[in-house]
Parts: C-alpha cells; structure tokens; sequence
C-alpha cells in the first residue's frame, strides 16, 4: 500500500517541482556574483532569461575555454521544440578584460518553435556589444561577468523570420565554473 501511494504522489511532486521552478526564474535576474555559483541571466527584449535551481529550468549551461584562446559560453532554455539559446563567443582570451562584440566575437540570440528557427548575432558594423570579464580565476576554474549587446537576423531555417527584428540582451550576468579543452 505504501508502495502505491508513493507512486501516485510522485508525479504530483514533480509537478510541484517544475511549477516552482518557473516561479522562481521569472523574478529577478541572479546576483552578480564572484565564487562560481553557476549562475546566468539576462533580459532578452525585456523578458527574463536564466537558469534556475534545477534542470527542469535550463536545458544546458556550459562554459568552455579552448587551447587556441577561445572563451564560449552557451545556454538553452525552454522544454521540447520551444528552446530559446543566449550565447557569446570572445577570440584572444586575455582573462579580466572587456571585449567587444564585433569581428570574430560576437553575442548570439536563436530561438526554435517547432521547426522554425531563428538566429540572431552581433553585427560587426553595430560595436554596442560587450562582455566585460571582472573575475577569472585559471586555478578554480571560475569566469564571472556582465554583458549587454543587439543582435540581427543571421539565419532564419523556414523564412518565416522577421529580418527586421533587433534582439536587445541586456543587464546579462553570470558566474561559472569552466571547462579547459586543449
């Protein structure tokens, strides 16, 4: 009997458990932070984007730093065939700096519902965006910072885009433990 009643509550706990989860990440953004609390976030046209207590929330955070001195971090957020990505990849990584966002780094905006996707980036003649690294920490593994940048339709899969829609990421934040790849 036992046995029974847990197995019908533990898809109401689940529920619970998910349902608590987009409570909490439509609040606020995350704390700036400097310790690798694994945390990002940001506003993407003014809605809030960022990973949350658990992996109901974030579908993927990851944060990697490559033997040719490339720093990228990716993330994907959303459940099924409705996925929203925020990302930017910074080229000469020299730690603690700010980096703008033009050239060969650039800030990254895609969005997939169902079988339409859209991708948006930084603009090499818009020089608006930027990351500003305030923490990096080579022995913990730890990278902490800020950015804000607009992004332009690069590639839209079914033409359904709007190739005139500007992304406006703002107020971005995050503090991660890294991955070294040589």
């Amino acid at each position: 009997m036992k046995t029974f009643k847990t197995i019908l509550l533990m898809p109401l706990f689940f529920l619970l458990l998910g349902s608590q989860c987009n409570k909490d990440l439509k609040t606020t953004l995350p704390p700036v932070t400097q310790g690798g609390s694994e945390t990002f976030g940001c506003f993407v046209d003014g809605q809030l984007f960022r990973n949350g207590p658990s992996s109901f929330c974030i579908t993927s955070l990851v944060a990697e730093l490559d033997s040719n001195k490339t720093f990228i971090i990716n993330t994907r957020n959303g459940i099924g065939d409705k996925l929203k990505f925020v990302g930017f990849k910074i080229t000469n990584w020299a730690g603690v700096a700010k980096y703008n966002l033009c050239g060969n780094n650039r800030g990254e905006y895609s969005e997939l519902n169902g079988n339409n996707f859209c991708k948006f980036l930084t603009d090499s003649l818009d020089q608006t965006g930027i990351v500003n690294i305030t923490y990096f920490d080579s022995i913990r593994e730890i990278v902490s910072g800020t950015f804000t940048f607009k992004a332009k339709l690069y590639q839209s899969a079914l033409g359904t885009c709007d190739s005139t829609r500007i992304i406006d990421v703002t107020e971005g934040r995050f503090d991660l433990y890294y991955s070294k790849y040589r």
